[in-house]
């Protein structure tokens, strides 16, 4: 009886064993954990980049000038405007000549008015369809710089000192920045600038 369970004993040892031996040959042929893929990380002045690009400053030449134009079309309507005040205050009150005038100085007044409202919205527009164009574009030049770098990810860092009108506008942009530090090396502000002219110059040919 004894030797029984002398045999049984070591059976179960046996057993154990070989299990032992199993799970540490599993163990070992469990491939190593991959090393996390490194992300390379730049950053880009974007407000820079828009307000110092040709195509920004073309386009505020443009607008300066239809801005003027758009004054001078307005100083135009109001002399033709006082001239006809002028003619209706010679007019004697009550007569036909008189209340044509004045239909024709509301008739004037209307439509200045409504072609102001129709100039101003349309000048709105134009200007707000281009702004968001060229901040397109910018993105464009951003992607393409940063995929022929082999740039994961690039974040906005303003680079002018931060200066603030008083202390309130201080604290706001204090939070709003992003990026606290950076090494120049990875600042790719001056590299877009560049891309973004060079495709807008061979634009205009």
């Amino acid at each position: 009886m004894n030797n029984v369970r002398a045999a049984l004993v070591v059976i179960a040892l046996i057993a154990c064993s070989l299990l032992a031996i199993n799970w540490a040959l599993a163990d070992s042929e469990q491939p190593a954990p991959k090393a996390a893929a490194s992300v390379r990380v730049a950053t880009c002045d974007v407000v820079e980049v828009f307000n110092d690009s040709k195509r920004a400053a073309d386009l505020q030449k443009e607008f300066a000038k239809r801005n003027v134009e758009f004054r001078k079309q307005r100083e135009l309507d109001e002399k033709a405007f006082l001239v006809a005040q002028a003619v209706l205050t010679e007019l004697k009150e009550g007569t036909e000549d008189f209340e044509n005038q004045l239909k024709k100085i509301e008739s004037l007044a209307i439509r200045f008015r409504l072609e102001r409202e129709v100039e101003q919205i349309a000048l709105d527009r134009d200007r707000y369809i281009r702004t968001r164009q060229l901040y397109n574009q910018v993105m464009e030049t951003v992607a393409k710089v940063a995929k022929s770098r082999s740039i994961d990810i690039v974040l906005h860092q303003q680079r002018q000192e931060l200066i603030g009108k008083n202390l309130q506008d201080l604290r706001e942009r204090i939070e709003n920045r992003k990026v606290i530090y950076s090494n120049k090396k990875v600042d790719l502000t001056s590299v877009v600038l560049k891309e973004l002219n060079a495709a807008y110059k061979k634009s205009k040919k």
